[in-house]
């Protein structure tokens, strides 16, 4: 509710979708860092909140630098799959990190490097329209 607003009045929404991002990743890395109950609870703000701006804020960035708009259509599907395969991914590759990399701290090592790698990725970009 303000995050895409904020972005949309800036026009910055790289900016947005990397500081969201990085949002996610201190989330994550969080836990394995400082496994206390006021830790945990923070955490979770943080990630949710981050999470939130990036998804209103990403959706937005991905219609400003579609090469065509007359395909916008077929690239926000395209897009849409994008956003949900790794939701059908992501169990089997945790359960294969908690099972032979270190159990759950080392699976949230991994989620906050993956959440890191996509932060980064938005730096690649181009500039929207």
């Amino acid at each position: 509710m303000v995050a895409g607003p904020l972005a949309d009045r800036l026009n910055r929404h790289k900016l947005f979708v990397l500081i969201s991002s990085l949002m996610v990743t201190v989330s994550v890395a969080l836990p394995p860092v400082s496994p206390t109950w006021p830790v945990q609870p923070a955490g979770a703000v943080i990630g949710e909140v981050g999470f939130g701006a990036d998804l209103s804020v990403d959706q937005a960035l991905v219609t400003l630098v579609l090469p065509a708009a007359e395909d916008g259509g077929h690239d926000l599907g395209v897009f849409h799959i994008a956003l949900n395969a790794p939701q059908v991914v992501a169990p089997f590759g945790g359960s294969l990190v908690v099972a032979h990399l270190g159990g759950h701290p080392a699976l949230f090592v991994a989620g906050g490097l993956l959440s890191l790698v996509g932060a980064l990725m938005i730096l690649r970009v181009r500039s929207g329209r």
